[in-house]
């Protein structure tokens, strides 16, 4: 396929998800939050790796969390994660695998507020089973 048709196309998708961006959105409620959750892919330019996630909105539309779900570049993958919903936190994990970056996972812990939004408390970065970093809000 040549590079206009290839723009064409991308024009047209961009254009639906646009025009109706409730369509590509799931409902689901987490600590008694009802959140909309899409899903997007965004190339990562420094390691080439295409990037899958969720995002997660409140009704109003602010931005509550993301979840990265997959890195992948050609059929290796570079990256997965997993999301652990508790009555009060949610746990967001990362592993890292073929030494991309100086951790080998992150773990992010949300927590919700007195008014109902879902904030960011603490990451951790690990290196072979241990904490390297960590930094708490």
């Amino acid at each position: 396929m040549d590079t206009a048709m290839r723009i064409l196309i991308s024009l047209i998708c961009l254009a639906l998800i646009i025009s109706f961006p409730g369509c590509l959105s799931k409902r689901e409620v987490i600590m008694g939050i009802k959140l909309k959750k899409s899903k997007g892919k965004i190339l990562q330019l420094d390691d080439n790796i295409w990037e899958t996630y969720y995002q997660y909105h409140d009704q109003r539309g602010n931005f509550q969390f993301g979840e990265l779900v997959t890195g992948t570049r050609n059929d290796t993958i570079f990256i997965t994660g997993s999301k652990i919903v508790e009555k009060d936190f949610i746990l967001i994990k990362e592993i890292y695998y073929h030494n991309i970056a100086k951790y080998d996972s992150i773990q992010k812990k949300f927590v919700k507020t007195e008014d109902n939004k879902i904030t960011l408390k603490e990451i951790r970065e690990y290196k072979d089973g241990k904490i390297i970093q960590e930094k708490l809000f």
